[in-house]
């Protein structure tokens, strides 16, 4: 026999049948009973009501559908919950490797190894900030775009796959996009050539409309703050992130990094030359 305090209850089908059990005047149940009502099939006595102790019961059917209900909306949420979960995962990867963070990461050391301190971590900021308002307006603008020129999501798939390939093999044969002195002199580069076009670049933009069109605005737009707020935090510690991986090992990962690159370019193409031939 269960009695348990309703103050504070479990997310979970058993405890929430209890809790709402609690709701509609029922406080104590034997637990094979809410187990059979959390598979909406329920043992019944002589008089076809629910078994509980102590001689409560859920006598009328009114009960019995509120409770089988509230069971389903709870498994529905936790379905849509895991669903959403495993979008925001997928987008928050594949958006990962298209950003590049460790390709980044030396070019921010040897741009900024003339500031001091104090202007490292505004540089940070800059990229952070810049980064996101990039980032933001895409995820929003992006579709709209192609809609207002009449471009196919297929389309756009194929010809974004091959950018995509382009720029991962620049990735894995190591040819990077050089800044100019000047803006190291200026302390210009946060903005430009850190925060676009290295991070928030051709490959993100197009990767961001393409996730878009698959799981919508909110997955991508999380995935893509969840990364820059990782960047903002590897870039503040860039050395010691630097010193840890080391010059070997950031070339390793980025050049594995560039191998899924390539990789995602020929399904997005694949995927594309599917929607165009459907």
């Amino acid at each position: 026999m269960i009695s348990r305090s309703f103050e504070n209850p479990r997310e979970s089908s058993f405890w929430g049948v209890l809790y709402w059990g609690k709701r509609f005047g029922v406080t104590r149940f034997t637990r094979s009973s809410v187990h059979c009502a959390a598979k909406t099939t329920a043992t019944n006595n002589s008089n076809g009501d629910l078994k509980l102790s102590g001689g409560l019961g859920l006598g009328n059917s009114r009960s019995k559908m509120v409770i089988t209900f509230l069971i389903c909306v709870e498994l529905s949420m936790l379905s849509l919950f895991y669903s959403m979960f495993d979008e925001f995962t997928s987008a928050f990867f594949k958006l990962f490797v298209m950003m590049d963070l460790m390709g980044a990461l030396p070019m921010f050391l040897l741009l900024s190894e003339r500031l001091s301190r104090k202007e490292q971590a505004k540089a940070v900021n800059e990229v952070f900030i810049v980064g996101c308002a990039l980032f933001t307006l895409f995820v929003f603008a992006g579709i709209e775009v192609l809609n207002y020129f009449g471009i196919s999501l297929g389309s756009f798939q194929v010809a974004g796959g091959l950018i995509l390939f382009t720029l991962g093999l620049r990735i894995i044969l190591g040819l990077r996009i050089q800044a100019q002195e000047s803006h190291v002199k200026k302390y210009q580069f946060a903005a430009v050539p850190l925060a676009t076009p290295l991070i928030i670049g051709p490959g993100t933009i197009t990767m961001v409309i393409i996730l878009v069109g698959q799981y919508g605005y909110g997955p991508v737009l999380v995935a893509g703050i969840f990364n820059l707020c990782f960047l903002w935090i590897v870039f503040k510690n860039a050395l010691k992130v630097y010193r840890f991986v080391g010059h070997q090992g950031v070339e390793i990962i980025s050049r594995l990094m560039g191998i899924i690159f390539t990789a995602l370019a020929v399904e997005f193409v694949r995927e594309g030359l599917g929607k165009l031939m459907a």
